[in-house]
């Protein structure tokens, strides 16, 4: 059997060696908590189910891009600011990414 390009293996949170899907989430998590939201708030203003959402925060789904917009746009945000400060992992605790911040 042919083993697939790397290139062409779909990414899931097994294949996330670098952390990028666990990171993506703690920055959803971090910028909710920032505003006061709830997670079933934020899920219904993104239009995503709840529990989805917590799959999503937790790191336990990879998150497609049509997703990651609403949930940007739920938060007041573009979706390339989740991006970065997830790429960075400056997401919990150290304040570097109160994106909240900028937007008052």
């Amino acid at each position: 059997m042919v083993e697939p390009h790397p290139m062409t293996k779909k990414i899931t949170v097994a294949y996330d060696d670098d952390g990028i899907i666990f990171s993506l989430g703690q920055t959803i998590f971090f910028q909710r908590k920032l505003r006061g939201l709830t997670q079933e708030a934020l899920a219904h203003a993104a239009g995503i189910d709840r529990s989805h959402m917590g799959k999503i925060e937790r790191g336990e789904r990879n998150l497609t891009v049509l997703n990651l917009w609403r949930i940007a746009k739920a938060l007041g945000l573009q979706p390339w600011e989740l991006m970065k400060a997830a790429h960075d992992k400056g997401v919990v605790g150290d304040g570097r990414y109160d994106l909240y911040a900028k937007s008052k």
